[in-house]
């Protein structure tokens, strides 16, 4: 029997053997060729070994990349889950600034649940409605205090359409104030009444001097008083298209006029020089009882109730001259009271 030698014994040399070898001739060609069909055999399978480690190598690098990218793309979609997470909150604080903003307008605007209320209808404005005669009512309802001295004033004069008489008519008024349970409201009010809302009929001063004869624990800073320097009879006399002089202290302020009852008289007021006097001319001859009121300071109004006799003139028909035109006020800070009131016929 053969015996192989281990792998990578060089194989033995025949040139030593001489001539002589003849028989170990063929054992060293039989060794030779297992000796090389065992190397080819260890190549072939390092071969193998290497081209395996190589793939799981390969393998592994390849499981790696795929697990960086993974991780990438995970990253990324985390990354824009926090991006929209960020916009989704950011349109979340910018609806609630706009919230926010539209409730600040609604309260501006009056609107009481402090919401904006852009797609339903506004309710119906309840200024001039004949049903609301609560005052308190008319109160909550109208708002601003100029409103309620208009509806107010809306009111009497439907009374007066109605057949009711001035002095009835201004009762009703007057009712309408005093009934009001706001009394800083009520005399805001008054003082609107006139200035702000205009006149229909029914005069402030009238109403004003009502409430002094009926109601006087009703009004705040106004009060009876003299404006003008009272002249020897307490009666301003005049001839009818002449005009007469008024004397009051410079300091004052004149702030209105009426004729009381309402009479259409024909008159015009306006100031005069020198400073502190005004000139008086009523058309219509009879005797009237004229309403002024002043500020004499602090806020403090007073009101003068005068009388007036004014008699025929006999120049009228023959074309007496106007009366001479009024001056310019001494001071302009604040232009004195200017009232013109044609005569009705």
């Amino acid at each position: 029997m053969t015996r192989v030698p281990p792998a990578n014994t060089p194989p033995p040399n025949s040139a030593a053997q001489g001539p002589r070898a003849g028989p170990a001739q063929v054992v060293d060609a039989k060794y030779s060729a297992d000796f090389q069909a065992l190397n080819a055999a260890e190549e072939d399978q390092g071969r193998r070994t290497l081209v395996n480690t190589q793939a799981r190598g390969q393998d592994e690098a390849q499981g790696a990349s795929k697990k960086s990218k993974e991780a990438l793309v995970d990253a990324v979609s985390l990354d824009e889950e926090k991006k929209r997470g960020k916009r989704g909150t950011q349109e979340e604080s910018d609806e609630q600034d706009s919230e926010s903003t539209g409730e600040a307008a609604a309260k501006t605007l009056g609107i009481d649940d402090g919401r904006m209320r852009l797609f339903e209808d506004e309710p119906e404005d309840a200024l001039g409605r004949m049903e609301l005669t609560d005052p308190n009512e008319m109160q909550r309802q109208l708002g601003p205090s100029v409103r309620f001295a208009q509806h107010a004033m809306l009111l009497a004069e439907a009374r007066r359409k109605n057949g009711a008489s001035r002095e009835s008519a201004l009762e009703y008024l007057a009712q309408l104030y005093v009934r009001c349970r706001d009394r800083a409201y009520a005399n805001k009010a008054l003082r609107d009444f006139g200035p702000a809302t205009g006149i229909i009929d029914l005069y402030p001063l009238e109403l004003v001097d009502l409430l002094l004869e009926r109601h006087p624990g009703m009004l705040s800073k106004i009060s009876r008083g003299t404006i003008f320097r009272p002249t020897a009879e307490a009666t301003h006399r005049g001839i009818a298209g002449r005009p007469i002089l008024l004397h009051y202290a410079p300091e004052l302020k004149l702030r209105g006029f009426a004729v009381k009852g309402g009479d259409h008289i024909g008159y015009k007021l306006e100031p005069a020089d020198p400073p502190g006097t005004y000139q008086l001319t009523i058309d219509t001859p009879g005797e009237f009882t004229l309403l002024f009121s002043a500020v004499v300071g602090g806020g403090q109004h007073v009101l003068e109730t005068a009388r007036a006799l004014i008699a025929e003139n006999p120049e009228r028909e023959e074309g007496e001259p106007k009366p001479p035109e009024a001056t310019e006020p001494a001071t302009k800070e604040e232009a004195p009271l200017t009232v013109v009131i044609p005569r009705r016929i």
